[in-house]
C-alpha cells in the first residue's frame, strides 16, 4: 500500500516542481519596472512633450538601452521607463547616459526640420527602481 501512495504522490511532486520551476524561469525580471520623475521643469514647458533616452554610455558605439515619454505637467513628469528594442518595461537599475528632451508635440518629434525645445544630457547617473532627476541635473545641449 505505501508503495501504491508514493507511486501516486511523485508525478504531483515532479509536477509542481516543474511548474515552479517553468514560473522562475519564464519571469526573467531583474525588478519593477524602473519609473524616472524630472522635477524642477520650467513652466514654459508645461503642457509638452517630455522624452528621454537612457543609453550605456556616451559615445555613439553605446547602444540607446530605454527610453519614454509623456506630458509635462505642473513643472514635472514622470516616466515609466520601456526596453528601446521591445517597448517592454525596462528594469534593469544601473548607471545610465541620459538624453532628456522637450517637443512642443509628437507632431513636431516626426516633423521634418523641427527642432526640440529643450535638449540636455547627463553624462552618468545612477538608476534605481524609482529615480527623481531635477532639470537643472542636465546639461543644455
Amino acid at each position: 500500500m505505501r508503495k501504491k501512495i508514493i507511486l501516486l504522490a511523485m508525478p504531483v511532486l515532479i509536477l509542481a516542481l516543474s511548474m515552479a520551476l517553468l514560473g522562475c524561469v519564464t519571469t526573467g525580471s531583474q525588478g519593477p519596472q524602473l519609473s524616472v520623475t524630472v522635477t524642477g521643469i520650467p513652466a514654459e514647458y508645461n503642457g509638452k512633450l517630455g522624452w528621454v533616452l537612457m543609453d550605456t554610455g556616451p559615445s555613439r558605439n553605446d547602444p540607446t538601452v530605454a527610453w519614454a515619454m509623456g506630458t509635462i505637467s505642473n513643472g514635472s513628469i514622470t516616466f515609466n521607463i520601456l526596453d528601446w528594442k521591445t517597448d517592454k518595461p525596462y528594469n534593469k537599475t544601473g548607471n545610465y547616459f541620459v538624453t532628456y528632451f522637450v517637443w512642443e508635440s509628437l507632431d513636431a518629434v516626426r516633423a521634418p526640420g523641427v527642432d526640440a525645445l529643450y535638449t540636455g544630457i547627463i553624462m552618468s547617473k545612477a538608476f534605481g527602481e524609482t529615480t527623481s532627476v531635477g532639470f537643472s541635473e542636465f546639461t543644455k545641449m
